[in-house]
């Protein structure tokens, strides 16, 4: 994401009356300002001008008279009204496929969250936007916190002293472990368990649906690394930026992604390379990946059979990989960066506008 500061933004606004000389970009005069998409490529946002189906010099002059300081507040500038398409995200998410109800409601799912006394906002938001749609949600955090309107789901004080950015990859280690007692000792069961933080969108019913229909994990439908596959009875499941796809290494991204109990139960990241465990790290997605890798774990590809990701580490709307214009699937399962209303508002578009009378039907 191309974060655009007050700074540059101002920069860019005499870049951009130097470059125009005497022209005045109007709304109602885009015409006179040919030069604006192309001289966005050449400062280096080749992404912005592409952000919005109007021309790139009006978004650029709307982002100035509203002080927007990211150009991704255009691109996911989502509407609750099913009769208004404002944005590209909008456009993606009526387009998406949402699974029939029955598929893969025998599954048992479980959803671990790591989250801290910060986020108890974005927490609630995402038990009541997705997370009592799995069969487990457990949410671990640095306190104990009833999530309010929840049936008396609490948050696991399991992170208390592990509650800052740079603790995460412990707080996942510990994770692991905790379910994997729960496993051993009958006080949970699961299939699968999902990993992220709060501000994931997993769509269940698309989740659910497609884990269910996994095939076995072969030498065909594993992702291609260049080394031997052999199967195992693990998986990681997620997505892998397409930069990475032929490192040799492809690690499984952050944004969210999905264990299997065996997995789980074997207690893998426990076998982990001693000084792998002992880091104090954020990137918990490379360490497990890394992990789960050298104990002969592949993870499968998970793109539709269009070549699109299934799960997505950006909003609707955004690219889904570092290169530009890469769709996310029809049958998404999962989006990223997604909090507040922004986040219910993809809910209630998603869900709702699929309703007969074409009205958002709010979740929380």
């Amino acid at each position: 994401v191309v974060f655009l500061t007050a700074a540059a933004l101002m920069s860019f606004g005499m870049m951009m009356t130097v470059a125009l000389g005497a022209h005045t970009c109007r709304e109602d005069a885009v015409t006179e300002c040919p030069q604006t998409v192309s001289l966005l490529q050449k400062v280096g946002y080749p992404m912005f001008a592409e952000a919005v189906d109007v021309p790139a010099e009006v978004s650029y002059i709307k982002m100035m008279q509203d002080g927007v300081r990211d150009y991704s507040d255009v691109l996911m500038d989502y509407s609750g009204d099913c009769t208004v398409v404002r944005s590209k995200g909008d456009e993606f998410i009526d387009r998406m496929r949402l699974a029939k109800n029955n598929l893969g409601d025998n599954l048992k799912l479980a959803c671990a969250i790591y989250t801290y006394n910060g986020n108890r906002r974005q927490l609630a938001e995402t038990y009541h936007t997705w997370g009592k749609s799995c069969s487990h949600f457990l949410a671990y955090s640095d306190e104990e916190w009833l999530i309010p309107n929840s049936s008396g789901v609490k948050t696991i004080p399991l992170r208390q002293g592990l509650a800052t950015y740079e603790d995460i990859w412990q707080s996942v280690q510990l994770i692991w472990t905790d379910l994997a007692n729960k496993l051993a000792t009958h006080t949970l069961d699961f299939d699968y368990v999902t990993f992220s933080g709060d501000d994931a969108l997993f769509i269940v019913p698309n989740l659910r649906a497609y884990l269910a229909g996994l095939p076995p994990l072969t030498k065909d439908n594993v992702l291609q690394t260049g080394h031997e596959f052999e199967p195992t009875a693990f998986e990681i499941i997620g997505g892998i930026d397409e930069s990475v796809v032929n490192s040799g290494f492809p690690w499984v991204g952050g944004a969210g992604y999905v264990v299997n109990r065996e997995a789980i139960a074997a207690r893998l990241l426990s076998k982990c390379d001693p000084e792998l465990r002992q880091r104090r790290a954020s990137e918990e997605d490379w360490l497990t990946s890394e992990c789960l890798f050298a104990a002969g774990v592949f993870p499968r590809d998970t793109r539709d059979d269009e070549g699109n990701p299934r799960f997505c580490p950006r909003g609707p709307g955004q690219s889904c990989n570092e290169s530009p214009d890469v769709s996310p699937s029809k049958d998404a399962v999962l989006f990223h960066y997604l909090e507040g209303q922004r986040r219910q508002t993809v809910v209630d578009r998603l869900y709702g506008c699929r309703s007969s009378d074409r009205q958002p039907v709010r979740t929380a």
